[in-house]
């Protein structure tokens, strides 16, 4: 029996209530200072999540429109300048006249969209940038306008991928955390976010979204404003669509980080053999990609990554497949791509090797003599008749044996060749930059500004200040190591070297964001790790290895060519002329306003300029046989004599004709 009055037995119950309520507790019966009831907040619980107040909520996401103009600014900021410099270099007297290899693809195009779409020899220049022309000659326009309006607008679309994928890849954390993702079949599930690079803790820490959003906004606009992007993309060169080729792959890739998909790796197969036939030293991308399917994206099981693997060898298949068919279709040779390897290889690592390009036969620049000499000369040291691979092969030969013989020299060799794949200058081919920073004054604008000496070192400092998200930036990391080696596996010129240069755009990006944010929080040891990276980095990238004035020399003299070949000879020593004025001791430039002058039947002036090429290389025998014709013509038959001799040294066409010339005078 309860003993307890029936006021007690109701408090003791109103009491055990107000409790599971969360009300504040009630003072006994009979109190006189009674208080009003109070509700307090309930104690938080384990097993019920709590509802997150205004302070806490997620930020709304803002209308697309929003969020898209930053990266519509960037496309028509790049679109606008390449626009702008397509119509600045319409003026230049060799706008419409392709040279060196330029003139070779617009040929090839030519026949190509003539019928010739199977061709008769194995492929031994890149086929992509050929057929890429022929498509646009056969149905919109064959002039060279058309295909400089449409590499304008690839550039601009190239500048936007390479800032969606910086956006993607400096991510600090996933993309996919934001739709928590179940765990697909195979073990593919969501990969676990990553730690921000700023401290949550720092009121003054941006958001790692926001964060990455900006580096990838400023690596389009970097991309968009580079004087060489600029200048490639108005030249009748495979450089344009390499580069879109890259960023589409770095785009592509990006995507797969957080939700792989096999389709996404079948595009991305197709995208590097599209690459690897416009560019062949892009193939190695296909192993990196590869390497990193299998090891690198993070929390997928074996079977997922069987499926991406297989996307991704068959969308390379895609594309090699019918080529190595057609190889050997026209010309019995298996090869995927191309097979001029193995002369490349040669003229990158022999004795004489410098780094730079230098041709198998001196003078035999042009495309039309590369293939001919490296087949002549290597069935010469055989002896016998060789297929395509056993050339390519022969060359592979005599480049192995000098690296065995003096492996230090090429050693040697490959450190000036790293140093010369990120030094600011860029290595003209037949058309040089610097050439046309004189006529486009937007180029001579930027081009002292934003150059691999100034956007080498921020890529330098980003690298340091990202090491914290490694794993998320490995393929980053690989695919401008294995980019590096393949360039300085050969030899360099500027644009062979450009597809490196969206790699180095992205990671400058993040090394002015995040530097701007080590300022911002007075983060004192990543400015100094910084300061120290851009130090070192810009000593590599602006010490002097090459002698530019020689090459722009060569760059003015090989657009006088052109002008003299297509008749205009009094431009073409104009030319000639600001060559010298650019490099006095060349003698190219002598020799060739001796060629021209003898054109226009100026005797007198050919024999002055001959003679000082030939004081400037005395053992040139084309220009001993020009100064016996320019003397003969003079009445001079004794010293035309001495000089077809002489010129008896050279090539065999050379030879051939001074031979000829002495038999008409008699010998």
């Amino acid at each position: 029996m309860n003993d307890q009055p029936d006021d007690i037995i109701e408090f003791e119950d109103h009491e055990r209530a107000r409790r599971l309520a969360g009300m504040a507790p009630t003072p006994a019966p009979g109190h006189a200072d009674e208080p009003e009831l109070t509700l307090l907040p309930p104690a938080p619980s384990r097993d019920i999540p709590v509802r997150p107040g205004p302070a806490d909520a997620p930020e709304p996401p803002r209308p697309w429109y929003i969020r898209a103009w930053p990266w519509a600014l960037v496309f028509l900021l790049a679109l606008g300048l390449r626009i702008a410099y397509v119509q600045q270099i319409r003026s230049v007297p060799f706008f419409d006249a392709p040279i060196g290899d330029a003139a070779a693809y617009d040929a090839w195009a030519h026949r190509i969209a003539g019928g010739d779409w199977i061709g008769r020899e194995t492929f031994y220049q890149a086929p992509a940038y050929p057929y890429f022309l022929a498509i646009v000659y056969r149905f919109i326009d064959d002039g060279p306008l058309a295909i400089r309006w449409i590499q304008a607008g690839l550039g601009a679309v190239a500048c936007l991928l390479a800032g969606f994928a910086a956006a993607r890849f400096f991510a600090t954390r996933p993309h996919a955390a934001q739709h928590q993702n179940p765990p697909r079949k195979g073990g593919a599930g969501p990969s676990m976010p990553e730690a921000p690079s700023h401290p949550s803790a720092n009121p003054k820490a941006a958001a790692p979204q926001h964060v990455a959003r900006l580096i990838g906004i400023t690596a389009g606009i970097l991309l968009a404003v580079y004087p060489p992007a600029i200048f490639f993309g108005g030249l009748i060169q495979k450089t344009a669509l390499a580069t879109f080729w890259m960023t589409l792959t770095l785009w592509l890739c990006a995507r797969q980080l957080d939700r792989p998909r096999p389709l996404g790796f079948l595009f991305i197969g197709i995208v590097l053999g599209l690459f690897g036939l416009t560019r062949e030293n892009a193939l190695v991308l296909a192993g990196v990609v590869l390497l990193w399917t299998i090891f690198g994206l993070r929390g997928a099981g074996w079977r997922a990554r069987q499926m991406w693997i297989t996307g991704l060898v068959a969308g390379l298949l895609l594309v090699f497949y019918p080529v190595a068919v057609r190889n050997f279709f026209v010309g019995g040779t298996w090869a995927v791509t191309t097979v001029q390897a193995g002369p490349n290889f040669y003229i990158g690592n022999n004795p004489d090797a410098t780094g730079l390009y230098r041709p198998l036969v001196p003078n035999h620049e042009t495309p039309e003599f590369e293939r001919a000499d490296a087949r002549r000369l290597a069935e010469e040291a055989a002896g016998h008749e060789l297929t395509d691979l056993e050339v390519s092969h022969y060359w592979l030969s005599r480049s192995w044996a000098f690296m065995r013989s003096d492996p230090r020299a090429w050693l040697e060799l490959v450190g000036r060749k790293l140093l010369l794949t990120f030094n600011r200058y860029e290595i003209p081919d037949t058309e040089g930059y610097n050439v046309y920073c004189g006529f486009a004054w937007m180029l001579g604008a930027l081009a002292p500004v934003l150059n691999l000496g100034t956007v080498g070192p921020l890529a330098a400092a980003g690298l340091v200040l990202t090491l914290a998200r490694w794993r998320r930036l490995g393929l980053l990391y690989l695919m401008t190591l294995a980019l590096v080696l393949a360039i300085a596996a050969f030899y360099l010129f500027a644009r062979y070297r450009f597809p490196l240069v969206p790699l180095i755009i992205l990671f400058a990006a993040a090394g002015i964001v995040e530097l701007v944010c080590a300022f911002r929080d007075q983060r004192i040891a990543r400015i100094a790790a910084a300061a120290a990276a851009v130090t070192v980095a810009a000593v590599a990238c602006n010490w002097p290895l090459v002698d530019a004035a020689r090459l722009d020399a060569m760059s003015y003299s090989n657009l006088g060519t052109v002008l003299a070949q297509r008749g205009d000879i009094d431009a073409a020593i104009r030319f000639f002329q600001i060559a010298i004025e650019t490099d006095p001791s060349a003698p190219a430039p002598y020799y060739q306003i001796g060629t021209a002058s003898l054109v226009q039947g100026d005797t007198q002036q050919a024999i002055a300029a001959l003679m000082e090429a030939k004081r400037r290389a005395p053992a040139w025998p084309a220009v001993d046989y020009q100064l016996g014709v320019a003397n003969e013509h003079d009445g001079n038959l004794r010293a035309a004599h001495r000089f077809y001799t002489a010129a008896l040294q050279g090539n065999p066409e050379i030879a051939a004709a001074a031979q000829e010339a002495l038999n008409r005078l008699g010998e």
